[in-house]
This record gives structure tokens, C-alpha cells and sequence, in this order.
């Protein structure tokens, strides 16, 4: 029941900086665990780490692309990746950040809602 296993991301990270995926430990929690998703971002702190907030979208395609490829290898399904984004792509750089949904309705303004893009 692998596919139950839902680990973070920065348990298959390498060490140092840029932050990168370590193909070695991800394909040993593949292997042992047989992952069915990853989870969140190495940006989820409140500070950047190495110099950076967040990966863009190229960065992230490329990420997400190493862990579907190594999980193939490994005769696994496709995994599932999630991230919080909630308020929008918080953790892509250059992407566009909305107010959250929530807030915007307790505020009763439909014409801030509607200013938001909502």
C-alpha cells in the first residue's frame, strides 16, 4: 500500500544549495516506500533559502518531470505532487497572487471580488 505514502519534498532534497532534487534519495524512497505523492515546496519557510523564494515555472516543470520520470523507472504510477496554493501560486516565482476566496466573501464587497478577478 506504497501509494498511500505521501512524503515532503525536502526529504528527497540535496544537500547545499541550489536546491535541487537528490536523484539518489528519491529513487530509494521510491524503492522502500513506493511513494504515492510529494508534498509542498522547498519555499514554504518563511525566509528564502539559497538566495531564492521560489523555483518558476520552468524550474517546477522540470522538478516535477524528474520525480515522474524516476518513479516510471521504478515501475511506479505517475505520483501525485501537491502544493499549497491557496492564495495562488505563492511558491512559483513570477506567477500572479490572488486574495483568498474566503476573505474576499466575508468582505461582502462584490465589487472587490470582482476587482480581484473572482
Amino acid at each position: 500500500i506504497g501509494q498511500m505514502t505521501q512524503l515532503d519534498i525536502s526529504m528527497v532534497l540535496a544537500d547545499g544549495c541550489p536546491l535541487r532534487i537528490d536523484d539518489a534519495k528519491l529513487r530509494r524512497q521510491l524503492r522502500v516506500h513506493r511513494l504515492g505523492s510529494l508534498l509542498n515546496s522547498p519555499f514554504s519557510g518563511t525566509e528564502p533559502r539559497c538566495g531564492s523564494s521560489g523555483w518558476n515555472a520552468s524550474e517546477w516543470r522540470a522538478t516535477v518531470e524528474h520525480v515522474q520520470a524516476a518513479a516510471a523507472d521504478e515501475g511506479l504510477p505517475p505520483l501525485i505532487y501537491g502544493i499549497d496554493s491557496v492564495h495562488g501560486a505563492s511558491y512559483c516565482r513570477g506567477a500572479t497572487l490572488l486574495p483568498q476566496q474566503l476573505g474576499l466573501a466575508a468582505s461582502f464587497d462584490e465589487s472587490l471580488a470582482a476587482a480581484s478577478g473572482w
